[in-house]
């Protein structure tokens, strides 16, 4: 069931940096999971890192608002949490609280999602989008929720997509920068306030890299590493030194950048040198930079020169070093940071487990993220040192451990995540579970000892 592969570069949700797969690994979850979107079965919320699942196979990973997708390598489109408009494109709205493979294709080579709709690209760079669709976000010339992936004209020519609050940018192969959906705020970069219910050429510009999207501003990256603005500005998030906003792309820096990401309404950044920044609203210190005002210009943030990724969640932050570390701050109201805790930080905080994560999609109030090594037991959170078999099993599924596990709580869900089977007991090192009376199906085993670790297995009863 180990397997190692390929996942993407640079990814976030609400709004970073997002590049065809080259990495892939494994799937964790934090935060608040009340609708499953963390990927967990038997759990409501968690402070820290818990792995999902056991495929190694995870190289993209998006967030929207209680609900999230993810890329597999062969190509498959897998979706989970709420549902309301359609938005998991499974052909209804019904919520799924596991990762669920969407039907029909599975050559998708890239996804983005945000508050309520989605966006895909086929590896024949077809243009798809499905979910709410009141502002024309979708691009399909209506204003019709979309239940299923839906194909957005007839253009073969797109390369990637970012999904921003009600509104939708793509780039095309020539470099070229497409824009729809709602632009009160000008966040669509077209000097006007008209929203469009089809794709939009920005300007002329044909070397766009990739954009970032807030909830009303956006941050795009030129091919010379360049950072440029519009949209929104209220809390300074352009970084212009105003809080005004702008109707079309205006320069920030002609520095190198490698690395963007946006907020609600603060904006993130790397520089090539492997410094971190950071600008716009900081009630929740979501800038890191040990107090809560607000900035109106890109701020350095500490003096460290290794950092690689930043990925910018609503109010809250995270950052990737070069090292592979993750770090965490800002506001923590579910652990979303992951830090073991429900406390707000103003300075960026080391996630304590690993040192191989690669990318981060911050959802509403919660996080999902990919690390690319093997799985290991981190610093006490999760352990993995359970051998489960037979699985399928049909009487006994025999747990096996390496040391003593001693008394724990036994629970085992069902598909539709209501628990079916509880117990408490003395595993020992080895212990014969009757599942001699459950129906032929799929389950979610739960084992959770005295001293809080927990062990997670899906197993098959035939």
């Amino acid at each position: 069931m180990k397997r190692l592969l390929l996942l993407s570069f640079v990814i976030s949700l609400i709004a970073s940096i997002s590049v065809i797969n080259s990495y892939a690994g494994i799937f964790y979850g934090w935060g608040n999971n009340a609708d499953k979107q963390c990927g967990q079965i038997g759990v409501n919320q968690s402070n820290f890192p818990l792995q999902a699942d056991y495929d190694y196979s995870w190289t993209k990973l998006v967030a929207g608002k209680s609900y999230a997708l993810g890329l597999k390598s062969d190509g498959s489109l897998w979706a989970w949490g709420l549902n309301w408009y359609g938005q998991l494109g499974l052909g209804n709205t019904d919520p799924y609280i596991v990762p669920t493979k969407l039907s029909g294709a599975t050559n998708w080579v890239t996804v983005s999602s945000r508050d309520y709709h989605t966006l895909g690209i086929r590896t024949n760079k077809t243009l798809w989008a499905w979910g709410l669709n009141d502002n024309g976000q979708l691009g399909d010339g209506t204003n019709t929720i979309r239940r299923q992936p839906y194909t957005i004209g007839y253009d073969m020519d797109w390369v990637e997509v970012f999904a921003g609050r009600d509104y939708s940018f793509a780039i095309k192969e020539n470099g070229t920068l497409w824009a729809w959906g709602d632009n009160r705020t000008y966040q669509l970069g077209l000097s006007d306030k008209q929203s469009r219910n089809v794709p939009t050429q920005v300007g002329n510009a044909t070397d766009w890299q990739t954009i970032a999207t807030g909830d009303y501003h956006v941050l795009g990256l030129k091919t010379d590493g360049s950072i440029w603005v519009w949209g929104g500005n209220s809390y300074g998030e352009l970084g212009i030194g105003t809080a005004e906003p702008v109707a079309a792309p205006r320069l920030l820096s002609n520095d190198e950048w490698v690395s963007i990401s946006a907020g609600a309404y603060h904006s993130l950044a790397v520089n090539k040198d492997g410094t971190l920044w950071a600008w716009g609203y900081n009630h929740f210190g979501q800038l890191g930079t040990g107090d809560d005002e607000d900035r109106l210009v890109p701020t350095k943030i500490g003096n460290d020169t290794n950092w690689a990724k930043v990925f910018a969640g609503d109010y809250f932050s995270f950052a990737i070093k070069k090292d592979g570390s993750l770090w965490a701050w800002g506001l923590n109201d579910h652990g979303q940071l992951g830090l073991g805790n429900n406390e707000d930080t103003n300075t960026p905080q080391r996630i304590n487990l690993y040192s191989d994560w690669v990318m981060v999609a911050p959802g509403m109030g919660f996080a999902i993220a990919l690390r690319s090594g093997s799985v290991g037991v981190p610093n006490g959170y999760f352990a993995s040192s359970l051998n489960f078999a037979p699985n399928p099993a049909s009487d006994y599924l025999n747990i096996t451990s390496q040391s003593e596990l001693g008394h724990c709580t036994i629970q085992i869900f069902d598909c539709l995540g209501q628990l079916v089977y509880s117990e408490a007991a003395n595993l020992g090192n080895a212990y014969s579970l009757d599942i001699t009376r459950l129906p032929v199906s799929t389950y979610y085993l739960v084992i959770t000892t005295e001293n809080g670790l927990t062990y997670r297995e899906m197993f098959v009863k035939r």
